[in-house]
């Protein structure tokens, strides 16, 4: 599936159904907001997103053709004052009832207070730590902090005989957190936290920041860290002989083009994730997601796995509803009880807003697949 800058994906009809005899009713259509980066570094991350949320969403429909979901899809460039242009478009304009799949630190922060103000849910991927701390009663997590990663994949080096370690981060404010968070799980593990560096969305400064990481002599490098510059990086550690087993990335940073790319020079690359292995289940929910993927033509992988599981989720909250599903019906039906899937569950019960810490650490073969 191909976007343009500015898309609609819609799951279903633009109109409600019209009356198929006298005293069958029109099916209901409830309409449901992203606005997500589809073009720029982080277009490929945000279109798999959009595909596994559209699959999971039309899969609904084909199961409950009394209840029609339309995903109206806006790209925002990783953007946050686009985002909040298309927030309100979505909400003032497009009439939706609750904003999904948000990713982004910038985007986030600027899509938050409008929602909390709208009284609109808003379901956001964004792992960033510091838009976690402000209380929101509309929004909700629903994958594990970038902090919780960067925890996980320092603690499996502590593991496997590692004695030291240093972080590469996107260059964002952010990125100070993400090396405290490294320091803190350095010191639990009895690790030597060997420094960090700042490496730019692009690649530009991949070169120092090779440096910067050799000069350490840290044992592995954990990389927090997304977008175009993520393949430039791990050319360069491969020309200076680093040990792909040595290398830890973030989710967000293995997208399927990149993988592709490197799969064969880069086999024994550590990746943490967020979601279950979406290669090594034959679950009921696996099966449905297969399916839904097939009828939808997307490809499998644990980006488009993530958004189906955000979708499902969203989906069977909308079940829980009686009546017409409002953006405060659906509030409650998130609150209502967990969503279990397997070892995955979304809990944002007795006012959760973070509802799930999940991490897995998985390891990239030759043939592109993870092995976890």
């Amino acid at each position: 599936m191909s976007f343009s800058r500015r898309t609609f994906v819609r799951a279903a009809a633009l109109a409600p159904l019209p009356l198929l005899s006298t005293g069958i009713r029109a099916a209901e259509v409830v309409r449901i907001g992203q606005t997500v980066a589809l073009s720029g570094n982080f277009g490929e991350m945000g279109g798999m997103y959009t595909q596994g949320i559209k699959a999971a969403l039309d899969h609904a429909n084909r199961k409950n053709p009394a209840r029609h979901l339309e995903l109206v899809t806006l790209d925002d460039k990783l953007d946050g004052p686009t985002a909040l242009q298309n927030a309100r478009r979505l909400v003032e304009q497009e009439k939706v009832v609750s904003v999904i799949g948000v990713t982004g630190t910038g985007v986030a922060k600027a899509v938050m207070p409008y929602c909390e103000e709208r009284k609109v849910p808003l379901f956001a991927l964004t792992g960033d730590d510091s838009v976690r701390k402000v209380r929101q009663d509309w929004t909700f997590f629903s994958c594990a902090s970038y902090g919780d990663e960067v925890k996980n994949m320092v603690r499996h080096g502590s593991t496997i005989s590692h004695r030291s370690v240093f972080v590469v981060h996107t260059d964002v404010p952010a990125g100070a957190s993400w090396v405290e968070s490294a320091k803190l799980s350095a010191q639990e593990n009895k690790l030597d936290f060997k420094g960090s560096a700042a490496a730019a969305p692009d690649g530009s400064n991949a070169d120092a920041v090779l440096k910067a990481f050799v000069d350490s002599k840290a044992s592995f490098v954990v990389m927090v860290y997304a977008g175009a510059g993520v393949k430039l990086l791990l050319e360069k550690l491969q020309q200076a002989h680093i040990y792909p087993g040595s290398i830890y990335l973030l989710s967000q940073g293995a997208t399927p083009g990149l993988v592709e790319s490197v799969r064969s020079s880069a086999s024994g690359l550590i990746v943490s994730q967020v979601v279950p292995n979406p290669f090594a289940s034959t679950s009921p929910l696996m099966r449905d997601y297969e399916a839904a993927l097939a009828a939808a033509g997307a490809p499998k992988n644990y980006l488009t796995y993530q958004g189906f599981l955000l979708g499902r989720a969203y989906t069977d909250a909308l079940a829980r509803t009686k009546g017409t599903a409002t953006a405060a019906a659906i509030a409650d039906a998130l609150r209502d009880g967990p969503l279990a899937y397997g070892n995955y569950k979304l809990d944002y019960t007795g006012g959760r807003q973070l509802g799930t810490s999940f991490t897995d650490i998985s390891m990239l073969a030759k043939d592109g697949r993870f092995i976890s």
